[in-house]
């Protein structure tokens, strides 16, 4: 829920050893309500071990690879944390499911002292061929759909910031740089009001927030 204002803790989850720097994706979501993002397909597609604890993901890959270690430290959801794009998982298990967006789940949560080791693809992003991209109906009836609950101003700044932003690529880098240059960082926000849309209120009124 974008409305969630806990704190965040020093709670150490895990430990995670890799020689590049990626992010860790675990959930990603296609459907935002107003409030609360969520999955709009619960499909699931198992995956069988080739030998047990050794699963691929994308076979027949030859570009370049890195390889990240997970201890988990404290109990989890079952949900394996993954960098760049896995192609192989090596976990104790018999079967994995993947789902719609591609998170790779285990049949229950993970538990303190767990290791698993991820193989990922080291795949370039280049600016000029994301600038090429054609979006199919599927990114924009899905992956791009917006609640009613969005404000008349955020729609205006939304305009006003990519203005001058020829792709949707370079859209997205100006309002990513935007939200960098003028919204700080802040672990504790304040309370959201009751009956207020939670992006209007990071954007105009508290100007801070953590990353929901």
């Amino acid at each position: 829920t974008l409305s969630y204002r806990g704190g965040l803790s020093d709670t150490i989850m895990m430990y995670v050893s890799s020689p590049a720097w990626s992010y860790w994706r675990g959930y990603a979501y296609d459907t935002y309500d107003g409030v609360n993002w969520s999955q709009s397909s619960d499909d699931l597609r198992r995956l069988v071990s080739r030998r047990r604890g050794s699963f691929t993901l994308l076979a027949g890959y030859t570009g370049e690879t890195f390889v990240q270690s997970f201890y988990i430290a404290q109990d989890m959801p079952n949900i394996l944390w993954t960098g760049g794009t896995p192609i192989e998982v090596y976990f104790p298990a018999e079967e994995l499911a993947i789902d719609e967006t591609d998170g790779v789940r285990v049949g229950e949560p993970i538990r303190a002292g767990t290791v698993y080791s991820i193989v990922s693809a080291i795949i370039p992003h280049d600016p000029d061929a994301l600038r090429a991209a054609v979006f199919d109906d599927k990114v924009i009836d899905v992956d791009l759909q917006l609640p009613g609950s969005v404000t008349q101003r955020t729609r205006d700044l939304a305009e006003e910031i990519t203005a001058d932003a020829e792709t949707v690529y370079d859209k997205v880098i100006a309002v990513r740089d935007y939200l960098l240059e003028n919204y700080p960082y802040d672990y504790f926000p304040p309370p959201q009001p009751p009956d207020t849309d939670a992006v209007d209120q990071f954007l105009f009124v508290d100007k801070r927030g953590v990353c929901e």
